[in-house]
């Protein structure tokens, strides 16, 4: 079942069993390749992974069980999978450096054509909402040209090595 995301916690509808089990398997999945980037990090490796799960947000790359059964009365299944999603994404640490291309949300619609515009929409704002000042983000203006982009995030990068 597609996940039609939306700010509004009413309108969310659980997609069911299988998919709950799944998103654990995605969480242990992350976990891995998450050790496996550190470890080639610690052996002086230069690692660059896209959409890292981060607490601020909550549409993409991290835990997705427990609030998108908010509106549903539990079970032991689901505090089960809740928790063993929530391990997997607790035992990561924040990435060295982060960049975040920030592109305001119909920038997004316009270049993601192949999802639906509701669900790209309210990836986007929750990203566009956040006030990254806060962190320790490296934002880049992503609504330039492709170019551009890439131009600041080499030399965002070599800067820091």
């Amino acid at each position: 079942a597609e996940i039609q995301f939306t700010h509004d916690s009413n309108r969310l509808v659980f997609p069911g069993y299988p998919w709950a089990i799944r998103e654990v398997c995605t969480a242990r999945d992350r976990y891995l390749t998450y050790i496996m980037a550190r470890r080639l990090a610690t052996n002086g490796a230069l690692v660059l992974l896209d959409r890292f799960p981060l607490s601020q947000i909550q549409f993409m790359d991290g835990p997705q069980i427990e609030w998108l059964t908010s509106n549903y009365p539990t079970n032991g299944l689901i505090k089960f999978l809740v928790r063993q999603e929530k391990k997997y994404y607790q035992k990561m640490m924040p990435p060295d450096v982060l960049i975040v291309l920030l592109a305001d949300p119909e920038t997004a619609v316009r270049r993601k054509i192949d999802e639906t515009e509701d669900s790209v929409r309210a990836r986007s704002s929750e990203v566009w909402e956040i006030d990254w000042s806060q962190t320790s983000a490296c934002v880049i203006d992503a609504s330039r040209s492709k170019d551009a982009v890439i131009s600041d995030v080499k030399q965002l990068i070599w800067s820091r090595l």
